[in-house]
């Protein structure tokens, strides 16, 4: 069914041959003659303002591991695809259980690689002769990791663009990861993209540059800053998690093995046992100037500055482990905006921790400031905790039926997640995350077959967030390993 498939896209000849009769003498002939001629003007004009003929354009599937299924267009029915198989436009793909898979759009330099428990349709696939290339693919929830090549989509007519319930992306050349939840997040890793969001109704916001080293969560709060012309706001530093996991070193290693090789140096110094003492890199610390130790911010102010001034041999300033990308080396003022929507000003008390980095990454001591935000407006206790402490969340694994364990038969496994600003600590099954530090949002855990924190058959990792005055909650996540 699959093969015999492949005749219902036809594509037009770029002219009809028809027969003749002998042509008449006299006038008769020369007037045939002029008609020929007004003819054959017509065809060469067309041939010349013609934007291109449209020829075949396919995407071709490679399944790394697991399942992957395909429905074409117009059927309902979802049959299991192989390494190989090409694909149209208004085709579907969807990849299963621990299914990865990658997906080279129409012959070019340009790939996509699904995550498992990722579907996405081919909207829009075609090319002409041209060279325009018009792509369009919907994730309807999962993740994909793309690295899109500026040379295939330079026609200024040309366009690869990615569509989600939440958000719109365009590219045209860049290394990139879109997720796709309950909320959208975009990391750009190389190149540029351009967002927009989309609201309850379907209406797109103006467009927003993300670009390399940024990433942006498209949740609510995100979605009020595009539509009132703030998204900027909305972008930070791409995270280092990311960055360092291992679905994202094994695409890059394919595809930018240079870079994949720097991030996992990077990795194995930052593994080494012996530790750097801070106060001996000789970098000194930022001061804080404002907000003042112990202030106490009313609700009416949703939003706090954080300002101070920079050491002269700064590269980087980092507040709670968030890159500022504003600043600049050379500067000596910088300034960090914590917000109630973003979850980085959150009621009662927070503190923020800022040190300078230099430009081969050492870090300073860092400066501490700590505040009290009286969300309510009642009489405030400095010292009371909060008994409900938020939960932390697993960003990865991602699962659409938690009732079922998370499949997997490679022997190492990233477990990641975000957790409260407030959070000074994250254990894994009693394990203390070593490189979590108070007031970090993202946190690592590394399952490894290797080292027997993660056996054949079922695993469960218990993450628990501990809170200031020792406030803990927790959430799980069962894993199936099966080696191949």
């Amino acid at each position: 069914m699959y093969n015999t498939r492949r005749s219902r896209k036809k594509f037009n000849s770029s002219h009809s041959h028809r027969g003749h009769r002998s042509a008449p003498r006299g006038g008769s002939s020369r007037k045939i003659l002029f008609l020929i001629g007004i003819v054959a003007l017509f065809i060469v004009g067309r041939s010349f303002f013609s934007s291109g003929e449209e020829i075949s354009a396919e995407a071709t599937i490679e399944v790394r591991q697991g399942v992957l299924e395909f429905s074409l267009d117009g059927d309902d029915l979802w049959t299991r695809g192989s390494s190989g198989q090409t694909f149209l436009e208004g085709d579907s793909v969807r990849c299963t259980g621990n299914c990865e898979a990658s997906i080279e759009i129409i012959d070019g330099g340009s790939v996509v690689v699904l995550a498992p428990n990722t579907n996405i349709t081919f909207s829009e696939l075609s090319q002409n002769s041209s060279g325009v290339k018009e792509i369009t693919l919907d994730v309807e929830t999962g993740e994909l990791w793309g690295t899109i090549a500026e040379n295939e989509f330079s026609n200024k007519k040309s366009h690869f663009l990615i569509n989600t319930p939440s958000s719109e992306v365009s590219v045209k050349g860049a290394i990139l990861n879109l997720s796709v939840e309950t909320d959208d997040i975009l990391r750009v890793s190389r190149g540029k993209t351009t967002l927009r969001a989309k609201n309850s109704s379907g209406e797109r916001s103006d467009p927003l540059e993300v670009t390399i080293g940024q990433q942006i969560l498209i949740d609510d709060a995100a979605k009020e800053l595009f539509f009132t012309d703030d998204a900027a706001k909305a972008i930070e530093h791409i995270d280092p998690a990311f960055e360092e996991s291992e679905w994202n070193l094994k695409n890059l290693e394919l595809f930018s093995p240079q870079e994949a090789a720097t991030i996992r140096h990077r990795i194995e110094r930052s593994a080494s046992p012996v530790e750097q003492d801070p106060s001996k890199n000789g970098l000194n610390s930022p001061t804080i100037e404002s907000p003042l130790a112990g202030s106490i911010i009313p609700a009416a102010e949703d939003m706090l500055k954080l300002e101070g001034v920079a050491p002269l041999d700064a590269y980087r300033i980092s507040v709670n482990g968030y890159i500022l990308t504003k600043f600049q080396p050379g500067d000596r003022k910088w300034s960090y905006f914590a917000s109630k929507k973003f979850g980085t000003l959150v009621p009662g008390k927070n503190t923020f921790s800022v040190i300078s980095i230099s430009r081969d990454g050492q870090e300073s001591t860092p400066s501490t400031v700590e505040i009290t935000y009286n969300a309510t407006n009642d009489p405030v206790v400095v010292a009371e905790s909060t008994s409900d402490f938020p939960v932390p969340v697993i960003r990865f694994p991602s699962l659409v039926d938690k009732t079922h364990a998370f499949p997997t038969n490679e022997p190492i496994l990233s477990i990641t997640g975000i957790v409260d600003p407030r959070t000074i600590a994250v254990e894994v099954n009693g394990f203390r995350l070593k490189k979590f530090q108070p007031g970090d949002t993202t946190w690592k855990y590394t399952a490894n077959a290797n080292y027997e924190n993660m056996v054949i058959g079922e695993n469960t990792y218990t993450v628990v967030a501990i809170g200031p005055g020792d406030e803990k909650s927790s959430t799980s996540i069962r894993v199936n390993y099966t080696p191949k």
